[in-house]
């Protein structure tokens, strides 16, 4: 989650550059939007590179050893690769069954990539009006929130997809296929990031002179505390989501089987979860551009 919420954060400080455009005699800044070929290329160059790179090691590392059982280990993890390496170098094997995936891990890759076509018409909206890239960025954080929790709906799956509980593992590999490698089950991680990227790229501004209005404004002392005290109990609060979020579902997988809840619950449980637990990072990084030098006491 926290990785998703960083590269769509990122994102917005590598693409929506301010330039200065003359129109009339007179100059003004615009936000300067790539080209989609250059866009997405330079996302994919620097992607594939190391995916070529852990590929070809992953082919050669079977060759430099031997054994009775050697062969039968490596064509465990070679089989996938052998049939499915092209969907890697087109990033789009994420989409793959678990059994079939090549180097499972790389499935990150392709979601980022993916993610990062998906926001380009976001960068064009923002371009031509601010209100319509606010409302279209909202929306797909929505929707990463209401999509997960309706197709968790339709398979009736677990609150958390658990290979090492028994009981919930059946459909485990089916499950991680439709409800936790697609790139719409990570839409609101990425949004978030990049509406709080925007928001603070256009703000840092502002940011910098409130900064220097706190410093004189340092000797108001009750006001000084009575602000930090505030802030701190909001950071206690979006800490207790986060942990919420993140054990709110041991009741599920408990090893002698999952509680007795309504699958709505669950689903509910499972689409906003990530929205909750990604609201505490969020807070964390305004809190470090906003207020750069506060200490966090009452």
């Amino acid at each position: 989650l926290v990785f998703f919420f960083i590269s769509g954060f990122v994102l917005v400080f590598l693409t929506l550059r301010q330039r200065e455009r003359k129109a009339g005699g007179a100059s003004h800044k615009v936000l300067y939007v790539p080209p989609l070929a250059l866009y997405a290329g330079i996302r994919a160059i620097r992607l594939l590179i190391p995916m070529i790179g852990i590929l070809s090691l992953h082919f050669l590392w079977p060759l430099l050893g031997d054994g009775p059982v050697y062969e039968k280990f490596t064509g465990q993890l070679l089989n996938a690769c052998r049939t499915n390496w092209w969907k890697n170098l087109l990033l789009v094997n994420n989409y793959d069954q678990t059994p079939d995936l090549c180097l499972v891990h790389t499935w990150f890759l392709s979601a980022d990539f993916q993610l990062h076509l998906i926001a380009y018409p976001l960068v064009v909206l923002f371009s031509l009006s601010e209100t319509l890239g606010i409302l279209l960025n909202l929306a797909l954080i929505l929707a990463g929130a209401v999509v997960p929790a309706i197709l968790h709906y339709q398979r009736h799956a677990p609150a958390t997809l658990s290979a090492f509980i028994e009981v919930l593992s059946r459909h485990f590999f089916e499950d991680m296929k439709h409800l936790y490698y697609p790139v719409h089950i990570h839409l609101s991680s990425y949004f978030v990031g990049f509406l709080l990227g925007y928001l603070l790229l256009k703000s840092i501004k502002k940011n910098r002179d409130a900064v220097r209005r706190h410093s004189k404004m340092a000797k108001s002392t009750f006001s000084f505390q009575k602000k930090n005290c505030i802030l701190l109990i909001f950071t206690f609060m979006f800490g207790a989501i986060a942990v919420i979020s993140v054990f709110g579902a041991y009741a599920w997988c408990r090893e002698e089987g999952p509680l007795v809840v309504s699958e709505k619950a669950g689903s509910f449980y499972f689409g906003f979860h990530r929205l909750a637990f990604i609201l505490l990072p969020v807070w964390i990084v305004w809190l470090c551009i906003r207020y750069p030098k506060s200490t966090l006491s009452c």
